[in-house]
């Protein structure tokens, strides 16, 4: 069941559901490739659009608002699974791999706009 919903979450995103009008993951194989990436090469970046934080969700924000998609995220193993890869991506961040966002520049965490958002963070 899990197989299948992982399938056709993909498959009942329409065109029309996507700013681009093409869905730009159209597999769980595409998306799993993209998720690995992420967790190993990945930092979120500071921007002023909302979307900072879990880049997973700029894959999967389509899919799993699919009738499948959300059957296949209430599944238990599948949580857990994703559980796994949450931890892995924790320590990606916490290694210095991922201290390149950590930078006086504009889509950086000491650049002057996230530093004007966290007013707080110097002290």
């Amino acid at each position: 069941a899990l197989h299948m919903q992982y399938t056709q979450m993909f498959t009942e995103v329409t065109e029309s559901q996507t700013p681009t009008e093409t869905p730009q993951i159209q597999s769980y194989q595409v998306m799993f490739l993209l998720v690995n990436f992420i967790m190993n090469n990945w930092a979120p970046r500071y921007n002023d659009y909302g979307l900072v934080g879990f880049p997973i969700n700029v894959i999967l924000n389509w899919s799993m608002g699919t009738v499948n998609g959300y059957a296949a995220f209430l599944n238990k193993e599948a949580n857990e699974y994703w559980m796994k890869v949450l931890n892995k991506w924790g320590e990606f961040l916490k290694s210095p791999k991922s201290r390149y966002v950590l930078v006086d520049k504009p889509w950086g965490w000491f650049g002057e706009n996230a530093l004007a958002a966290m007013p707080c963070f110097k002290e």
